[in-house]
């Protein structure tokens, strides 16, 4: 897997928020420079991820999606996800071409 193994025996209802404000502002080998590079709704999200007892609750919804588009673009950079889109690409086309190819 990308994500350390460890993250994965100690996720839980309770440590997801912690984890998740780690993983958006180090990413999945903690790079220093991370924070550099998300923008001031993520940051700000992050910091209520770590500091208040309700965080994701007292998030807004610019914040929760900052903080999805993170992982989203985390989950992009995969080769899993390269090969999902590859194949939905190719999907869409083959049904672009039958419906064509119907039409006509």
């Amino acid at each position: 897997a990308d994500y350390p193994e460890r993250w994965t025996r100690l996720c839980d209802e309770w440590t997801w928020p912690e984890i998740l404000r780690r993983w958006c502002a180090h990413g999945v080998n903690g790079a220093a420079n991370r924070r550099q590079m998300l923008d001031d709704a993520t940051i700000s999200a992050l910091r209520l991820l770590g500091s208040a007892i309700d965080g994701v609750g007292a998030m807004s919804v610019r914040q929760r999606c900052a903080v999805l588009a993170c992982l989203a673009d985390d989950i992009a950079d995969t080769e899993g996800a390269a090969d999902y889109i590859d194949g939905a690409s190719a999907r869409a086309e083959e049904v672009r071409r039958t419906m064509r190819e119907e039409r006509s």
